[in-house]
Order: structure tokens, then C-alpha cells, then sequence
């Protein structure tokens, strides 16, 4: 593809009046054929190029004289009025050895008759001098903002004795009093502050020598905390006021509320609201409580995920109900097993809330969370005492009863049998009677054991209480003569197990026992015909 520079026209030709136009509005022409591999460029927008084109080639050599960004634009911009005849009208930044300059690039389709494409024109323009002219412009308004800023501020100048000698409306409307009843009168008197007030000390150290001061102070008669920066100069003092009651009271609250969240026992955790995906919202505040019940200081946590609290015994499925909850931002509560620094498990009940700062979106996450292990453990205790045989740590009566209704109810669902084992130790009332209670729990408890070793973890042992235990097994199959010959192999192994020497406190006792066994499934529902 080649480019070509266009001869001069004549001085009395219409081209030659195009040259003037482009110099005057300060672009340049191109034009190339639809599909061709050549492009003309006119005299001015040579001068604008600032580069030798016609060593080079074709529409390649005109986007190797703009910035990448601008040249990536450009060549997609060129390329869609090619194919399908889109105009296009952007701006660019041209870069050449001599200089830099903002342009705007503009290029249509011309096709002929037949609507066929023949030839792409474009138009380059310098925007320099408009694009500066508009950054001065916006450079004074903001200067002018600001200056316009600072005199919204209530200003007033004092003589050397502190008395009012100007005041502008702002200032009346700060001290809520018109200029005629102000001028003239010491400050300290219109503010009411007793003869050894800050701002009678800070504008006599001015006086004698400080450069300026700057200080905040409460004014009761104005209800008001005021800012005042006074400078010198030749005949006093200029000082500005600025009302920062508003700024003082939300920093006060801000105050109040750090230190009672500080000293709160419950645990206090914000995190900013990021991806809920690895590593997670990071925490941005903690709490006292939190570095007291968990050992982590605050370089330990801030800037973690408050996944680094998560162990092995934190329940899955309720951190994936947490995580729903976040997804969707709605408040979530939850009780979970973290870890602190030493490793140790602690229970923990906490609350989640989203905050929405502003009306801006979902900016944090607020976690207020208490150790309740204390509770948990007391619930463990309680349910432990409710379903299990205090003497053999079996399972009791009620909850092998649940258990049952439970298997059945999901027999239901399936074809599958189940066995039930009823053990009765034998003589054991002479045993009690013979030697002794104590023996007789002891025996128990050792009965308990042996019966746990011959059965898998899947399978209840239970307690029903004296001397008699029930085997209950699942999952042995669904075919009776299968599942007929594996209770009879486990129940040959339970005779076995119970029947070798028990030492009883030194005493050596020897036992046997009875053993019934039925099997079940959804067929049979009552549990009394079972047992």
C-alpha cells in the first residue's frame, strides 16, 4: 500500500481555496479507496503529521503517528467504515518527534450509483488550542469556586484591643447580630468569655509575636463550637469563624460509640463488603472483647478473612447457609465452633447485619458475636442425661425408642431390614444379691464395652435398664436369608463375647446370657410387638 502526498493546486483553482480553508480551520484531508492499498493525504494535513508519510505506507503509516490507545481506536473505526459503511467522528492523541497534539478524526463511505463502495474520505482537525483554552477555563472556575468558598466564611478584623473593626453578613449571621451593634465591641465580650478565656490568650500571644493560631472552642451563649484562625497584620488582627458544632457532635457520638463498642463483652467484628469468595471480606475493626476471647491482637486479624477463626468442627453446611445469606446481603444468625490462637475450640452465637453507608450499597459487614460454650456444653449435658443410661453411657430407653421410629418411618422409603437383639444377662439378681450392687454395676458397665466391641459404629447399643440391653442393626440388606445368617453370625459373637470371665474388683465372676433376635421393616410398625 502506498501513500501519496497531492501536488499543489493552482493558486486560482477551488482546490487551492480548500488549502486556505484547512490552514484556517486547521485540519488536513485524507482519502483512500474503498478496499485499495492507498491513501492521499492533502498539504496541511502533512504539516500536521509532522512526518515524512509518502516513505511509508498506507493506512499503516497514518495510525503509527497517534498514541496506541488512539491508534487501536482508529484502525477498528477505519476498519467498520470499510465493511459495512459506518461514519465515525472521534478524538485522538497525535504523537510526533516535534510535538503533541489533541485532534479529532472524522471519515465516511462514499459509494457510487449502484451503492457499491468507492472511496473513504476523512477529515483530521487540531483541538489543541481548544482543549487548553477549555483546561484554563475550568482551572480558573475552580480557583474562583474556592475564593468565593473562603469568603462564605464568617470573616471579621479586629484593632489591637480586640475590638470588632469590620464584619462581614456571614459573620452577623454567625453571632446572630447586625453589623451596627458589632462594630466597635470587644469579641470576647459578644462571645462571653471570662477574662481568662482561650481566645483572649491565643489573640494576645498573636499580638505579641505568633505567626497565627488556629484553635476550636465552646461558646455557650452561641450554643456553638467555633473554629477561629486569626492572623496579624499592620492595624490588628484578621480572623475567620466557622461554625463546627455539627463536626465536633458527630465526633463526640463517634467517640462514645468506639468506647462502648470497645467495652462491650460480646465480640464486635466489621468487614468491608468485598467477594464472599476466597480470601473473603477482610476485617477492618475489632473490638476488645474479641483480642480477650480469642487471643488474636488486632495485627494478628485486621486485614484477614474471619475465615483464618474456621477448624476442622466448624459445621459446613451452616457456613454455607452464612454464605447464602451474604450473597443475597440479608442479616443472618448462626452458631459455630472457631478456634482461637492456642488452637482450643469455643462455641460462638453471632449476628451479621450489611450495612448500607449512605444509600451508597452494601459497604460492610457487622458481626456481633458471644462465646456461648458454656450454654452448649450445659445443653450437651442435658441431652446427654435426657437419652443416655448414666452407668453405661448407652443410649436409654427413649432414645433407642426414637431411634426405631425413626428406622421404621424410613423403611418406608426402601425395602431394606433391619435386626433387633434383646440380651438378658443371666442370674444377675444373685450376682447383686451375692456381692453386692457395686459389683453388679460394674458388670454392667463391662457388659456395656464388650457389647460396643463386637459392633460397628453405625449400630446402636442400648440400655433398657437392670440387667437387660438391646442390639439394634441397619444396613445389613434386603434380602431376610442374607441378612438371617449375618445377625446370626454377630449374635454367636455377642454369646461368645459375654460369656468369658468378667474381674470384678478382683472377684472373678463367670456369666452367660439370653439373646432373642427379630428383624424388621416397614411391615411391622408397632415397636412393643418388637421388643
Amino acid at each position: 500500500m502506498e501513500t501519496t502526498l497531492r501536488d499543489p493546486p493552482p493558486a486560482d483553482s477551488p482546490a487551492a481555496h480548500g488549502d486556505i480553508v484547512e490552514r484556517t480551520l486547521g485540519a488536513g484531508s485524507w482519502s483512500m479507496a474503498a478496499g485499495g492499498r492507498s491513501i492521499d493525504c492533502s498539504r496541511q494535513l502533512q504539516s500536521l503529521l509532522g512526518t515524512a508519510l509518502q516513505r511509508l505506507s498506507g493506512a499503516a503509516a497514518l495510525l503509527t503517528c497517534f498514541d496506541a490507545e488512539s491508534s487501536e481506536r482508529l484502525e477498528d473505526a477505519i476498519a467498520a467504515c470499510q465493511a459495512n459503511g459506518q461514519a465515525f467522528d472521534l478524538e485522538a492523541t497525535l504523537e510526533n518527534p516535534q510535538r503533541r497534539l489533541d485532534v479529532r478524526m472524522t471519515g465516511e463511505l462514499e459509494r457510487d450509483a449502484l451503492g457499491a463502495p468507492l472511496r473513504l474520505h476523512g477529515v483530521m482537525q487540531d483541538l489543541t488550542e481548544k482543549k487548553r483554552a477549555e483546561q484554563e477555563s475550568i482551572s480558573v472556575t475552580m480557583r474562583l469556586s474556592t475564593t468565593l468558598a473562603s469568603i462564605a466564611e464568617a470573616f471579621v478584623t479586629l484593632d489591637h484591643e480586640g475590638h470588632l473593626t469590620y464584619v462581614n453578613s456571614e459573620s452577623e449571621r454567625l453571632l446572630d447580630t447586625g453589623s451596627v451593634d458589632l462594630m466597635g465591641q470587644p469579641i470576647w465580650d459578644l462571645l462571653e468569655e471570662p477574662d481568662d478565656g482561650r481566645l483572649r490568650r491565643e489573640l494576645r500571644a498573636l499580638l505579641h509575636g505568633d505567626a497565627n493560631v488556629e484553635f476550636e472552642n465552646f461558646y455557650p451563649k452561641l450554643g456553638k463550637w467555633l473554629e477561629i484562625r486569626a492572623y496579624p497584620f499592620e492595624d490588628g488582627i484578621a480572623a475567620y469563624l466557622r461554625d463546627v458544632t455539627a463536626v465536633r457532635q458527630s465526633q463526640e457520638q463517634l467517640l462514645l460509640l468506639q468506647t462502648s463498642i470497645s467495652r462491650l463483652n460480646d465480640m464486635v467484628l466489621i468487614t468491608e463488603a468485598s467477594s464472599i469468595n476466597a480470601p473473603g471480606p477482610r476485617i477492618v475493626f475489632m473490638n476488645d472483647a474479641f483480642e480477650r476471647h480469642t487471643g488474636y491482637s488486632r495485627a494478628d486479624a485486621l486485614g484477614q478473612s474471619p475465615r483464618f477463626l474456621q477448624g476442622p468442627g466448624t459445621d459446613r453446611a451452616e457456613l454455607d447457609r452464612i454464605r447464602t445469606a451474604l450473597a443475597e446481603a440479608r442479616p443472618v444468625r448462626a452458631e459455630l465452633i472457631n478456634y482461637k490462637k492456642d488452637g482450643s475450640p469455643f462455641w460462638l452465637e453471632l449476628e451479621i447485619v450489611p450495612v448500607d453507608y449512605f444509600s451508597r450499597g452494601l459497604t460492610h459487614w457487622v458481626s456481633v458475636a458471644r462465646d456461648v460454650t458454656a450454654r452448649k456444653i450445659s445443653e450437651n449435658e442435658i441431652e446427654h442425661l435426657a437419652f443416655y443410661d448414666t452407668l453405661t453411657q448407652l443410649p436409654n430407653r427413649q432414645r433407642l425408642m426414637d431411634r426405631l421410629h425413626g428406622a421404621l418411618a424410613q423403611g418406608e422409603l426402601s425395602d431394606s431390614i433391619g435386626v433387633l437383639m434383646f440380651i438378658d444377662l443371666d442370674h444377675f439378681k444373685v450376682l447383686n444379691d451375692t456381692l453386692g450392687h457395686a459389683k453388679g454395676d460394674l458388670l454392667l458397665q463391662q457388659v456395656a464395652r464388650r457389647l460396643r466391641g463386637c459392633l460397628g459404629s453405625a449400630d446402636l447399643v442400648a440400655r433398657l435398664g437392670g440387667d437387660e440391653f438391646v442390639v439394634m442393626l441397619e444396613g445389613l440388606g434386603n434380602s431376610q436369608p442374607v441378612v438371617n445368617e449375618k445377625a446370626r453370625e454377630i449374635a454367636e459373637n455377642i454369646l461368645v463375647t459375654l460369656s468369658e470371665p468378667y474381674d470384678l474388683g478382683g472377684h472373678q465372676h463367670h456369666g452367660t446370657c439370653s439373646l432373642g433376635v427379630t428383624l424388621f421393616s416397614h411391615n411391622r410398625q408397632n415397636i412393643g410387638d418388637l421388643l
